[in-house]
């Protein structure tokens, strides 16, 4: 081989400045940000196929600039396609939180349902709307297409799959609500922990650990009755 058959070998390996080496395009070497964000979306969908009844342990966080010391609780958390979330606070000082469509009813665990706290979705501020919706979306099989409704979503870099969502930029929503964080386990899919943040600064997150999905009929209502 001459120096001149050299010389165009090694112009077709690298592409001419737009090929196979060195002008190759930057999606072909690492993925775009939209590539990451569907494969995270995916991880997510496998989990998320199988919650048709959903049971795990949580361990929630509560910072807030009116508590001196982060208020922690742990529980059980219990999920219902399409849309019913319960979250029951270990102690009799806990609560257990109920969401769905129509709203957040809290009800203190010691007083045995005598003083329920209700949250109207339909009369309350939007962000509580929009707060209930994507909490219920993370755990119901589904496309993803529930999450991406008003919602901006993000893939951050990192070893840990991650996935934030935003509301669009509606001022009666963003006023109170930052961001939705989620954590996936990288192998299963399975919601590791959500950080909901809020715009003045204060925080709530749920750690989940022990996910039993597709859990039967009976065993999830015997759950739910306590």
């Amino acid at each position: 081989m001459n120096r001149r058959e050299m010389h165009r070998l090694l112009l077709a390996l690298t592409g001419l400045g737009g090929g196979a080496l060195c002008g190759a395009p930057m999606s072909a070497v690492a993925s775009s940000p939209t590539t990451t964000l569907e494969r995270r979306l995916e991880l997510w969908r496998v989990y998320a196929r199988r919650n048709q009844r959903l049971v795990a342990r949580y361990r929630s966080t509560r910072r807030t600039a009116l508590l001196v010391e982060p208020l922690y609780q742990s529980g059980t958390l219990l999920f219902e396609a399409p849309g019913r979330l319960l979250l029951r606070d270990d102690t009799i000082d806990g609560s257990t939180t109920s969401l769905d469509a129509r709203g957040a009813r809290i009800v203190p665990n010691r007083d045995g349902g005598r003083h329920e706290v209700a949250l109207d979705a339909d009369r309350d501020a939007p962000a509580l709307q929009w707060m209930l919706s994507k909490t219920l979306a993370l755990f119901a099989p589904s496309d993803g297409s529930s999450l991406e409704r008003s919602a901006s979503l993000r893939a951050p870099r990192g070893r840990v799959p991650t996935l934030e969502i935003l509301p669009l930029k509606k001022r009666d929503i963003r006023v109170r609500l930052r961001a939705i964080i989620v954590t996936l386990d990288p192998a299963s899919g399975a919601i590791s922990s959500i950080l909901i943040q809020e715009s003045q600064g204060d925080e709530f997150r749920v750690e989940l650990s022990d996910h039993r999905q597709d859990v039967s009929v009976a065993d999830f209502q015997q759950l739910m009755d306590g």
